[in-house]
């Protein structure tokens, strides 16, 4: 394992016997791999997670944003690429053990009887059933990426359709003859049927998962204890995450510090205003400076900064250009932030301002070309159960169905990278709005005075 500090390669005995330092620089080592569970990595592998989230340490981000982030760096190294699974499944075809019944006949192909052809394409399709299952199994499972679960069902196509082949290959071989679709064979119409019904089947699987893929909940693959556990140790050895934001609630703590937030508040005139559903989201773009590059205020909808909340909302209210971006999660709390936005008292109830809906909405994870890292529980269901009217009515049927699954797609799972260019985006698309033409926001009405946008998609 190499030491992040010098470079310098060590293995278990050096390591263990120097305190689990770098025999050279003497850098504390925060993981020993021999010595974790199921789930073991590097400190190169920490600290490589660690600077690509951050873009190169140029970026700030949430401590969620890094679970998914981590949690998705481990589950694709772990991914078993398409070549390596069809090698290994070439090689187990070949293997000389496999096939004993049929072994001695292979070199003399021309001279097996009925018997031994039905032996074989038995062994062969019975091989490539367990095959079929084990990836059908995996495609399916929680705990692998989209990318994985592709892999997986694109391999079953490939073993259908070989499948297909021999099968077809032996029936000619045996002067069989197809007649009004029935194949009428001298080693059996039996053997040749249950081989096609698995080469059909493993064919319509993996065209079934492969659109299904992307849509399969995901879950973590460690625990939130975990994580916490393995950033003490890296802490510990390296010293604190540059990057990485402490809970929304510490960041302002000296009055000095709101003072100072206050006086560059109240000298810009802010004509657009994004409303975050969640307050580390609102907390991770103002730390990146969004808010200046963009010339907009960045709030919660649950008041966040709170030191300069109060002052912020008195300047956007005296604006009578004002635009506001709702940015959200796929949730049901989420889906409802511009409603709120258009219909609460404490926000813009009874104004006459633009309001554009960002996203996430279920439609736009629904027709994503990207992969969202969906997510699903029985609180989400409950939630979705509980959505006022007018909002189900904004809804298609499809998409109150995913929601009312439990589904939803939180916009930590994205890079503060991606989020912010989503952003950068959607706000340049806002500024066109009365252009006709020019941008894909599409105008739902209201019953309200505001002008109600949403996007079609995600950026």
């Amino acid at each position: 394992m190499k030491c992040i500090q010098c470079g310098t390669d060590s293995n278990y005995r050096e390591r263990s016997g120097n305190n689990y330092r770098c025999p050279k620089c003497q850098h504390p080592f925060a993981f020993e791999p021999t010595q974790m569970g199921s789930l073991k990595f590097t400190d190169g592998f920490f600290a490589k997670a660690i600077a690509d989230l951050a873009a190169n340490n140029t970026l700030y981000f949430t401590p969620q944003q890094f679970s998914y982030w981590f949690d998705q760096k481990l589950k694709r190294r772990d991914i078993y690429p398409f070549t390596g699974r069809l090698f290994f499944y070439i090689v187990l075809m070949v293997t000389p053990l496999m096939w004993t019944p049929v072994l001695f006949e292979l070199a003399s192909l021309y001279n097996f009887s009925m018997v031994q052809g039905s032996i074989f394409l038995a062994l062969f399709t019975i091989y490539n059933l367990l095959w079929i299952v084990g990836l059908y199994r995996y495609s399916n499972s929680p705990k692998v990426p989209t990318k994985g679960r592709r892999t997986s069902a694109t391999m079953m196509q490939v073993i259908g359709a070989f499948l297909a082949v021999v099968a077809f290959v032996f029936a000619v071989w045996k002067n069989s003859i197809i007649v009004f679709g029935v194949l009428i064979t001298e080693f059996g119409v039996l053997e040749f049927g249950v081989t096609a019904l698995v080469a059909i089947t493993a064919l319509w699987l993996g065209f079934f998962q492969k659109r299904k893929a992307a849509k399969i909940p995901e879950v973590f693959r460690f625990s939130s204890t975990d994580l916490t556990k393995w950033l003490d140790q890296w802490t510990q050895a390296n010293g604190p995450i540059e990057k990485m934001l402490p809970p929304p609630e510490q960041l302002l703590t000296s009055s000095q510090q709101v003072d100072v937030l206050n006086s560059q508040v109240t000298a810009y005139s802010f004509d657009r205003l994004v409303v975050c559903q969640s307050d580390a989201i609102a907390q991770m773009l103002i730390s990146n400076n969004v808010h200046f590059e963009n010339n907009c205020a960045i709030l919660s909808i649950n008041g966040y900064p709170q030191p300069i909340f109060g002052t912020v909302m008195q300047m956007l209210r005296r604006n009578p250009e004002l635009t506001v971006f709702a940015f959200h999660d796929c949730s049901p709390k989420g889906v409802s932030l511009a409603h709120q936005l258009q219909t609460s008292p404490h926000w813009f109830q009874n104004s006459d301002i633009t309001i554009i809906d960002i996203g996430l909405l279920p439609k736009q994870v629904l027709s994503a070309r990207r992969d969202f890292i969906i997510r699903n529980s029985k609180e989400m269901a409950q939630a979705a159960a509980k959505l006022p009217a007018p909002i189900k009515q904004a809804l298609s049927k499809a998409e109150l169905a995913w929601l009312a699954s439990g589904n939803f797609v939180e916009l930590e799972s994205l890079s503060p990278l991606q989020l912010i260019r989503v952003l950068n985006r959607s706000i340049a698309k806002g500024q066109l709005v009365e252009t006709e033409g020019s941008t894909d926001l599409m105008f739902v009405g209201s019953d309200h005075d505001s002008s109600f946008y949403v996007t079609e998609s995600f950026g």
